[in-house]
């Protein structure tokens, strides 16, 4: 391993295969009624997740101690439901992402419960922006207009199995993610 060597990280959510091939059929769709042209990307059903934690660039020796933190959230697992269709971000939108609720607030505690325990356990600090549960399915370029009818989004909720730790990899054809840890929620 290189010395300085680092891997670009976050921590996610998964909905169920079925429920992200539906998302990436609604990306689609909405890509389509939107006449937005070669600009627009609908993702791929195994790219759609719910990011908890970007931790960006960070040394290949603090894996370790972020997957420990993973394992150390409260393992409850969140009822989540999609919410309305949204661009990100708001100014100058790069994305069409569909937003994601939970009653309880269940969500928002484990995003706070797993900002903590990474920073305690790294020199990673969590952004200060506040936390928009969302799942992203189309991106674009900044300045393309994504307007029009949007058809409806799916109306469905799910429970997480897990929380993983992705690595990134970004390429010209876009990004691909690895599955480096994965902390089984519920019945933990």
């Amino acid at each position: 391993m290189a010395a300085g060597a680092t891997a670009r990280l976050f921590i996610s959510l998964a909905p169920p295969r079925q429920l992200r091939e539906e998302l990436a059929a609604w990306g689609r769709a909405a890509v389509s009624a939107c006449e937005a042209g070669s600009d627009a990307r609908p993702l791929d059903a195994d790219l759609l997740h719910l990011t908890l934690c970007f931790l960006g660039e960070r040394p290949l020796d603090e894996i370790d101690a972020i997957a420990e933190a993973l394992y150390a959230t409260d393992g409850a697992a969140p009822a989540l439901e999609f919410g309305a269709p949204v661009l990100l971000p708001p100014r100058s939108p790069r994305a069409l992402a569909v937003m994601v609720t939970d009653d309880d607030g269940a969500l928002a505690a484990m995003h706070a419960d797993l900002a903590r325990a990474v920073s305690a356990a790294t020199a990673w600090r969590a952004d200060r922006r506040r936390f928009r549960p969302h799942i992203t399915v189309v991106r674009t370029r900044a300045g393309t207009r994504l307007g029009g009818k949007m058809p409806p989004t799916p109306s469905v909720g799910f429970i997480p199995q897990s929380i993983d730790l992705q690595r990134s990899y970004l390429g010209p054809a876009g990004a691909r993610y690895e599955t480096i840890a994965a902390a089984p929620l519920g019945g933990r």
